[in-house]
């Protein structure tokens, strides 16, 4: 999609990057609109569930947050796709056509070719809704079926292709090497237990700030209207979510499919704008003017206890872990309650008040986050120079191998059109085939003494050298650079010494 763009507009790829984000945050905002009417067909829910998941995502991580990084595949696919098919399924309850059948089949097959764990990710929240909804009211489950069925099937046929290449992952039924080094890796975002048995740290689902907590608090209250579509979708999934992340003996097999990796973030799948937003309208009927002093003292007091922790290793620990597990013991209270009452049908509130007490609510969130309303870094020291990125494009022809320390390689790549003998070991897929470890372990080898031998099995044409690399091999290597300047050098290596 990327490489559309820039061919279409006759721009660079890394300027498509720098600022499609700019023009995909108001088609977000739209989106997740569309998704919030589809769940609750009120305007005024609506715009709370957008009030909510901008706070959640944008202004609560501060730094622009999940939006700043809309070019990438795997945040369009959260905060466009998936919304996209959430909407489109719950519009199809009431319709179920064709065309409107087709369209949810497409959306899901984009959102399976864009990121194909998110569409499992978004199947499991409508695959509880259709079964709590089977129990509860059935007077749209035929409707329900099939409109899952479109979700479904398209997301199968994908996985069923790829799935050759995913077995070949060291991810993918891992073994118990792998499975400990990655444990490691995610430190406290992972809790083990007795017996090697490992989930996801229930502070992890807790850790997005006040508007994840109180999103939290408010599921309960879904139980007190059951005939609604949106309480069954919110304590539904909540329930499928927190029961595949916290309890050891889902999440193991879970993570076994998909990797540990990408089991962690069906955390993010969490209904948290709709809970929050059906809660708020619960809450605003029950106490009317009430809520909006409730929801400014809350907001306040929340923002204040947990303002969130979105470092990669919870530096602050994440949010209030004893918080989830009561969620998800009270969330199986209120499924008990929806088969016992199944007539409940509170009204939410229609007034205007529910929308007050959401700004309210995030008035202290958005206060807070202005002071961090900045680039999360302001300077890419390791970023390519001018000089050097010119030079690539000029003298380094497309498909090339370049053969640079893993942090530049990863800059190279998003520049020019050609290959790396290495890249970040995160960022690339662990197969047979890759080897990323080994290839960086050989790159460091050739990077500590200037022998080509080490990486002669790459066939590398050219090489990237920082300054201080270059210091150190460039009188071994004995390379003229065809290009320099105070960051980097490039140097082409002739064939014979590439053989």
């Amino acid at each position: 999609m990327l490489g559309g763009i820039a061919r279409i507009a006759g721009v660079d790829p890394t300027v498509v990057v720098l600022h499609e984000p700019s023009a995909l945050a108001p088609v977000a905002l739209l989106v997740a609109y569309e998704a919030g009417w589809a769940v609750f067909r009120s305007l005024r829910l609506a715009l709370v569930s957008v009030i909510a998941q901008v706070a959640l995502v944008v202004v609560a991580p501060g730094f622009g947050g999940a939006y700043a990084s809309l070019a990438l595949p795997g945040t369009v696919g959260r905060h466009l796709l998936v919304p996209m098919v959430i909407a489109l399924f719950f519009l199809e309850l009431d319709r179920t056509t064709p065309a409107g059948l087709a369209l949810v089949a497409l959306a899901s097959l984009a959102l399976a070719i864009v990121h194909v764990t998110y569409v499992i990710y978004v199947i499991v929240p409508l695959a509880a809704y259709v079964v709590v909804r089977l129990f509860v009211n059935r007077s749209d489950f035929g409707e329900g079926m099939r409109a899952f069925t479109a979700v479904l099937v398209p997301a199968l046929v994908f996985i069923a292709v790829i799935t050759p290449l995913v077995g070949s992952s060291a991810s993918y039924d891992p073994s118990t090497h792998e499975v400990n080094k990655t444990l490691k890796h995610y430190g406290v975002q992972i809790a083990t237990y007795a017996n090697g048995r490992y989930a996801l740290a229930p502070e992890v689902l807790a850790r997005s700030g006040a508007v994840a907590v109180a999103a939290l608090v408010l599921t309960v209250l879904a139980f007190m209207a059951a005939k609604k579509r949106w309480s069954a979708f919110v304590l539904g999934s909540s329930l499928a979510v927190l029961g595949l992340t916290l309890i050891p003996t889902l999440f193991m097999p879970f993570s076994d499919l998909v990797s540990i990796s990408q089991a962690r973030r069906l955390a993010v799948f969490y209904p948290y704008a709709f809970a929050f937003a059906g809660g708020l309208g619960i809450l605003s009927g029950l106490l009317r003017r009430y809520t909006l002093a409730l929801a400014l003292a809350a907001g306040i007091a929340l923002q204040i206890i947990w303002p969130g922790d979105f470092g990669y290793h919870l530096h602050s620990g994440g949010g209030p872990g004893w918080l989830v597990w009561t969620v998800l013991l009270a969330s199986c209270a209120a499924i008990v309650c929806f088969f016992l009452s199944p007539e409940a049908n509170y009204d939410e509130g229609e007034s205007s008040i529910v929308v007050f007490a959401a700004g309210l609510f995030v008035l202290p969130l958005v206060v807070a986050g202005l002071f961090h309303w900045t680039p999360a870094v302001s300077v890419d020291k390791p970023g390519l120079t001018p000089g050097l990125t010119k030079a690539i494009h000029e003298k380094v022809p497309d498909r090339a191998i370049v053969l640079a320390d893993p942090t530049t390689s990863y800059r190279i790549l998003a520049v020019a059109p050609v290959y790396v003998v290495t890249a970040p070991p995160g960022n690339v897929a662990d197969t047979g085939r890759n080897r990323p470890y080994e290839r960086r372990r050989n790159v460091w080898a050739f990077l500590a003494t200037g022998d080509l031998g080490t990486v002669v099995r790459y066939k590398p044409g050219w090489i990237v050298l920082t300054s201080a690399e270059r210091l150190k091999l460039a009188a071994k290597m004995k390379l003229k650079p065809v290009y320099r300047d105070d960051a980097f050098s490039l140097y082409r290596i002739p064939p014979a010494a590439g053989a």
